[in-house]
């Protein structure tokens, strides 16, 4: 008798705990702005990503993969899409804090597929099950939950130093706004995103006792950029003053007031920086506030040490184009959108349907009766079975070498900038539109700029899939499969500074054209047709109405030129864009808020 003895290696803890890793990814928000512009859309989706490494024993990568298809509702055209980035996680951390901002490449009027996205998970480079089950391999994250609320929700996040306790009644009240709900977050300092579009889609980041020396210098560009971007920032000092040094050559010089109850608080007062939009009440913990405005967002400094704000002091005051939602706005608003079809249009080659429509029928009622005519009355008609089928075969490669003339059979890569600037502002956002045309497909990948990563546009959509990796120092690379002879076009956009004098300059200009934008492409043509640096101007009162009626009229006028004629050389290579590139520029009253077509 053969004796066979099976050993089996006991698994050991190492091996169970390598598995009990976890990773969730919740929404913060919703897609929509709010609740008076349905159709203005978050181009930058906040997302937190939690990763749970307590039980290892050593360090591990985590490759982290959103991935889901957008749907046009115009065309019911699908996109793929998928971001990507890889994080290390030391062993032992208990709840190691992403934050991201999932680009939003819907398009105006797109929606996600099933309102979810799937995200999976490498662990080391071993896909790692989900939800404590080995077999689910991915999960799905949704938008527009109930959880997230509603859109009227203004969202807002609370940076704490790392170990720093605070006492209940240090904690920090958000104060209420009418018609409007809270939704906050709070992680640690050094959990700060390297890049400004992980918080493009707060409405407010409290800084509560945050120095910038308590960040990276990544982290501290990614701040200052989203406050120029249009984002709020709350600063909260502590008792010795920090958290108010983000503010450039302010002096804390602390002081010791009394309240009415007779308890002793420190203040540090700000003078002669800002504006002060509230005042301190004298009793309790309310706190004064100074506004100081940059770019087109802000920043506002309480001056009392763990103070709080009143209820009705500060407003979402969000920027009309503020950069979380800019390319929703000239996707989505008059005339922004008529722009963008004039470039789609202009770029956009004839289709080879009409010159075969009209050679079609030169042929059929011109060259076949004159043929057979002539043939006929020289008594050759039979050989008119063969001069048709040659004739035939001429047309067809005549039609398809004009449609590869007018279609061209080289790639093109077009940069157009439409710059949007309201009244007696320095402060402009210059949207670069990128157009490809490609005429066998092919695979592109974005260039680093020190503009924000580019998103694609609904006009022109001729593209497969779009895919995002985020590289470790927070920069964002895009890598675009376009179609086979498809024109498409991407967006990125910039905050940037044009000086006043050089807007007078060009007012002493003639009495500008008036312009119909309103009307669609048609009366936009006469744009891309007139003299370079000649204004036209235009009204957006026809045809738009609001809940309350008419909207106020509001002026503008738009000119183009070329960008060495209108912006300075900081400021072109802060866009990357090359001296000749094309500029369209819009000056006028941003205040025409929202309405739709009647």
């Amino acid at each position: 008798m053969v004796l066979c003895l099976l050993i089996v290696s006991p698994i050991c803890e190492a091996q169970l705990v390598l598995d009990r890793s976890s990773v969730d990814i919740v929404s913060l928000r919703q897609r929509k702005v709010d609740n008076a512009n349905s159709d203005l859309f978050h181009n930058w989706h906040p997302l937190m990503i939690m990763v749970g490494h307590q039980f290892g024993d050593q360090d591990a990568v985590f490759d982290i993969e959103i991935s889901g298809r957008t749907t046009l509702r115009s065309n019911s055209q699908q996109r793929k899409f998928s971001w990507r980035h890889t994080m290390e996680v030391a062993a032992g951390a208990d709840n190691k804090r992403l934050l991201v901002g999932l680009p939003n490449c819907l398009g105006s009027g797109g929606a996600w597929y099933n309102n979810k996205c799937q995200f999976k998970v490498w662990k080391n480079g071993i896909p790692m099950p989900l939800d404590g089950y080995p077999e689910i391999m991915q999960d799905e994250v949704y938008f527009d939950s109930q959880v997230m609320g509603n859109p009227n929700t203004y969202c807002s996040l609370q940076v704490v130093l790392a170990g720093k306790s605070i006492a209940p009644t240090q904690r920090f009240n958000w104060p209420r706004m009418a018609g409007m709900v809270e939704s906050s977050s709070r992680i640690v300092a050094g959990d700060l995103p390297l890049n400004r579009e992980a918080l493009l889609g707060f409405d407010f980041v409290l800084l509560d006792g945050v120095d910038p020396e308590d960040v990276s210098a990544g982290q501290r560009k990614a701040l200052r950029e989203a406050v120029r971007g249009g984002v709020s920032v709350i600063l909260r000092p502590d008792g010795q003053g920090r958290g108010l040094r983000w503010i450039s050559g302010l002096e804390l010089e602390p002081q010791v007031h009394s309240d009415d109850r007779g308890a002793e608080r420190i203040v540090f007062p700000i003078e002669g920086i800002g504006e002060r939009i509230s005042e301190s009440s004298g009793s309790g913990s309310l706190s004064s506030c100074v506004q100081i405005k940059q770019g087109l967002g802000r920043w506002l400094a309480l001056e009392l040490a763990g103070g709080q704000l009143g209820s009705g002091v500060i407003g979402l005051d969000r920027h009309p184009m503020h950069l979380g939602s800019a390319i929703s706005v000239i996707e989505s608003r008059s005339p922004f959108q008529y722009v963008l079809e004039a470039i789609d249009f202009n770029q956009r080659g004839a289709g080879p349907l009409q010159l075969i429509f009209w050679i079609g029928l030169v042929y059929v009622l011109v060259l076949w009766p004159s043929i057979g005519f002539i043939l006929k009355k020289r008594g050759k008609l039979p050989h008119l079975l063969w001069i048709q089928p040659l004739l035939a075969a001429a047309c067809i490669a005549a039609v398809f070498v004009l449609s590869l003339v007018r279609l061209g059979v080289t790639s093109r890569h077009v940069e157009e900038v439409l710059i949007v600037r309201e009244l007696n502002s320095t402060d402009a956002v210059a949207i670069v539109i990128e157009s490809h045309y490609s005429p066998t497909g092919t695979t592109d990948e974005s260039v680093t700029t020190n503009s924000m990563p580019r998103t694609p546009l609904a006009v022109g959509a001729a593209r497969d899939s779009c895919n995002y990796l985020q590289h470790p120092d927070g920069s964002t690379t895009s890598v675009i499969d376009r179609r086979i002879r498809s024109l498409s076009h991407e967006a990125r956009c910039e905050v940037i500074k044009v000086p006043l004098m050089e807007r007078l300059v060009v007012q002493a200009n003639s009495e500008p054209r008036r312009l119909a934008l309103v009307k669609g492409r048609s009366s936009t043509q006469q744009l891309f047709e007139s003299r370079p640096g000649q204004w036209l101007g235009g009204e957006l009162f026809p045809g738009w109405e609001g809940r309350s009626g008419l909207l106020n009229s509001a002026t503008y006028r738009m000119m183009r030129t070329t960008a060495s004629e209108f912006l300075e050389e900081s400021e072109r290579n802060r866009l990357g864009i090359e001296p000749e590139t094309m500029v369209t520029i819009w000056d006028g009253n941003l205040e025409w808020g929202s309405g739709h077509r009647r």
